[in-house]
């Protein structure tokens, strides 16, 4: 839908000097009305745009496929390991890996 408060400067520039522009841009603001959905009407056009889609890619095997969202076990997370405060600097960081890597 266009949004009238941006068209009409818009149409006052393109109808400017002319006698009739208020009655123009009254015609056209005119034809702005709410529109109705039908929420039937767009479950069943997208009910049909599924059905061609699962053809055009799946052919005879599009009547087979189910819609239903399989159900994934969720992954458990490990367990924390506990950090000692002491080493959340990046230099005491550093020194252990350089320490662990002597000691190899």
């Amino acid at each position: 839908m266009i949004n009238m408060d941006e068209l009409k400067p818009i149409l006052e520039g393109l109808l400017e000097g002319r006698e009739d522009s208020a009655d123009v841009i009254e015609q056209i603001t005119g034809l702005d009305k709410p529109v109705e959905v039908d929420r039937s009407e767009i479950d069943a056009l997208n009910a049909s745009w599924n059905d061609r889609f699962k053809k055009a890619f799946f052919g005879e095997k599009a009547a087979d496929i189910s819609e239903e969202i399989p159900s994934v076990p969720e992954a458990e997370a490990p367990a924390e390991e506990e950090v000692e405060e002491e080493n959340l600097t990046y230099d005491n960081l550093f020194t252990e890996v350089k320490e662990e890597k002597e000691e190899d």
